[in-house]
């Protein structure tokens, strides 16, 4: 379909904007409306998922722990040297050698 494309008048112009500026506020209050029923039913029927969200957080904590590392050709397993070896390197790699800074005397 085409359409005639061609200057607008003044009053056109005019009412093309208070269409614009209405239909921005009859959205607004659309998107209100929306927002304050999705809230009454959450609050009516309470969150459903919370088994689910604690299901998928205990697996992902699972997944994401680290149960040995291998540090100098010995194997660690138990949580506690796991966590001092870890600690100990990031304390090394992000450990400042005064040697570098320029004197400034």
């Amino acid at each position: 379909m085409i359409q005639d494309q061609r200057i607008l008048e003044e009053e056109e112009i005019v009412s093309k904007l208070a269409l614009t500026v209405e239909f921005e506020e009859v959205a607004k209050k659309e998107e209100t409306t929306w927002r304050q029923r999705s809230r009454a039913v959450w609050l009516k029927q309470g969150d459903r998922n919370t088994s689910f969200f604690h299901k998928t957080a205990n697996a992902h904590r699972r997944v994401n722990t680290i149960d040995k590392i291998k540090v100098r050709d010995e194997l660690l397993t138990e949580p506690a040297e796991i966590q001092k070896e870890i600690t100990e390197y990031y304390e090394k790699l992000y450990a400042e050698t005064e040697d570098w800074r320029p004197d400034l005397e």
